[in-house]
């Protein structure tokens, strides 16, 4: 269709309504038929239900609106004004035409007012369109079918006026293939990669397709995510969707060493003051609260602390302030609930269990709707005031009716557009994958922990075991409350012999992977004190629960026999003098 037409759809329609040639006709219903296909098995492959509130529970795939309609006319006015599309401007260009250049720029101002104009016209007449459903009990295939039958009415008429010896061409030898397209047809090619890539950077640096699905498989019950290149990234966007130069949050002390660095001093560099204190006195959270103050921040299941958050209660202190709360879940998925339990925000590496195999990194953010961000303002005004950054928006006001979180809406349009760190469509991909297995596997990772927790207790090489089953009183308590189905993965063992029998014992692991991940299939050790938290100083290592002798065990998926085995071998060697070794 393409060749023949030189990607001109006006030629099409010349062609056939002058002089009687459907030929470009019946290529473009043939191009519809193959995009049908794809459509259908990309959908049916990557997104199986409906993510996004705009479609109906029971529908799957709209194919039609009047919108579509007026689109295709507009378009058609378009390239008659033109005399041509892309490509028929570069032939124009390669035949020396001195219009060519001043068409093309035409086209370049076309391309950028339409992208100008999209949310107004995205707001103003096609959010609200009406669409044709077709019913849900067809699905996919049904879809298939019904579409290619009514592209294959359309094609019968078209046959019938086909020119006498229209097919009797044979076929083309290489050499003649490949010097019409690269000497005859470049133009056209040339043409569809320019308009191509438009498409391909829009894809990239938002949403692809993946990615809207791995967003989905996160917040399937939430309401609404926002998907980033990284968990350190989903901490950092978390922040700054609502706080900036002069305002503070106030954080759990018990963090990830990578989440302590950015707020101590990246986000301090930033104008960002963060405030830490203990949770194990969640009124702490109340008295280091003031005026600026835009969050709380905590970890659900605190790495290397492995201490629960208080999530109800510093829930509550920060809805009587109207601030929210953000839980970064990543050590604690599927076992733990913080939007039920008052949290507002909730954070992931998707690098860890939901990926679940060390081979991608993606962050999530979730909005679990739960939150009024107008109750209070004063409170969050990136939020409720106007977005110099996008037009004047305000995000309170226009994101629900485009059926999104404000939050994530301002995260999305300003912070991501902004600092990229967008999820590649691979990486989504792969997670998406290890999501399915979650379930799975966390319990796996659960059981094998807490055995491992049991032996590591009666090792007299070990002063403390850090695992919610080893913990008594409070922390006990909070653990059993929040955390349902296993205590996760994580399991921490502080060494008498401090810094030196831990470097010991990791060389000696033959099992265990020496990595600075956690939530991988396989089982993983490291030292936090040289590693994830070494550039901490010790006071804040000591706050964040990393002490020397500190050695974190990331527990895969392995046989408990073979891991104990790891670690009775290893075990034994901090025995042994040193010389011996």
């Amino acid at each position: 269709m393409l060749q023949r037409s030189r990607f001109c759809f006006l030629c099409i329609t010349r062609d056939a309504v002058r002089g009687g040639d459907p030929r470009g006709l019946l290529g473009v219903l043939t191009a519809l038929a193959v995009g049908t296909l794809g459509y259908a098995v990309v959908f049916g492959s990557w997104l199986p239900v409906p993510m996004r509130p705009g479609l109906p529970p029971d529908a799957h795939i709209g194919p039609v609106s009047w919108v579509l309609v007026l689109a295709g006319v507009a378009f058609g006015l378009g390239m008659t004004l033109s005399g041509s599309c892309v490509s028929g401007h570069l032939y124009r260009l390669g035949e020396g035409s001195v219009r060519a250049p001043i068409a093309l720029m035409g086209t370049a101002v076309g391309f950028l007012l339409g992208f100008i104009s999209w949310p107004f016209l995205y707001e103003a007449g096609i959010r609200g369109a009406p669409v044709v459903w077709l019913p849900h009990w067809l699905g996919y295939a049904g879809t298939i079918l019904v579409s290619l039958a009514v592209l294959g009415l359309l094609a019968l008429p078209l046959l019938r006026r086909l020119p006498a010896g229209a097919a009797a061409s044979g076929p083309l030898g290489l050499r003649d293939v490949l010097r019409r397209l690269f000497r005859h047809r470049w133009p056209g090619w040339l043409g569809g990669m320019g308009v191509g890539s438009i498409g391909a950077v829009a894809y990239l640096r938002t949403e692809p397709l993946g990615v809207t699905a791995a967003i989905g498989g996160v917040a399937r019950a939430a309401g609404d995510a926002l998907a980033l290149g990284s968990g350190q990234a989903a901490s950092a966007f978390s922040v700054l969707a609502i706080a900036q130069a002069g305002d503070n949050i106030v954080s759990s002390t018990d963090l990830y060493g990578g989440t302590w660095n950015l707020f101590a001093n990246t986000l301090r560099r930033q104008g960002i003051e963060v405030r830490f204190v203990d949770p194990a006195d969640p009124e702490a959270f109340a008295r280091a609260t003031d005026t600026r103050t835009r969050a709380y921040y905590g970890e659900t299941l605190p790495n290397p602390k492995l201490a629960v958050f208080p999530i109800a209660e510093v829930a509550a202190i920060g809805c009587s302030f109207g601030v929210p709360l953000i839980l970064d879940n990543t050590a604690a998925p599927f076992l733990a609930r913080p939007l039920e339990h008052g949290a507002a925000i909730v954070v992931y590496s998707l690098t860890k269990y939901l990926g679940g195999h060390g081979t991608s990194i993606g962050g999530a953010i979730i909005d679990g709707g739960n939150f009024d961000w107008t109750a209070h303002p004063d409170r969050h005004p990136l939020l409720t005031q106007p977005d110099p950054s996008y037009h004047g928006v305000i995000w309170t006001e226009a994101a629900p009716k485009l059926g999104v979180a404000p939050y994530v809406a301002a995260a999305r349009s300003s912070v991501q557009r902004d600092l990229g760190a967008s999820l590649s469509p691979f990486n989504a991909f792969q997670i998406l994958q290890g999501i399915e297995t979650l379930p799975l596997r966390i319990q796996k990772h659960s059981v094998n922990a807490e055995a491992v927790a049991r032996w590591l207790a009666l090792q007299p090489e070990v002063l403390r075991v850090i695992h919610p089953s080893q913990q008594s009183g409070e922390v006990r308590v909070r653990a059993d409350r929040y955390l349902s189905g296993g205590y996760g993965g994580l399991v921490g063992a502080e060494l008498r012999g401090g810094a030196r029998d831990g470097a010991r014992l990791i060389d000696a692991l033959k099992l265990f992977y020496h990595v600075a991940n956690i939530g991988d299939a396989r089982s993983l050790a490291i030292h936090p004190a040289s590693t994830t938290h070494g550039q901490l100083s010790q006071d804040e290592q000591a706050a964040t629960g990393v002490s020397a002798g500190y050695v974190r065990f990331s527990i895969g998926l392995e046989h408990i026999d073979d891991i104990i085995e790891d670690l009775e071998q290893a075990f034994a060697t901090l025995a042994l003098p040193l010389a011996a070794e």
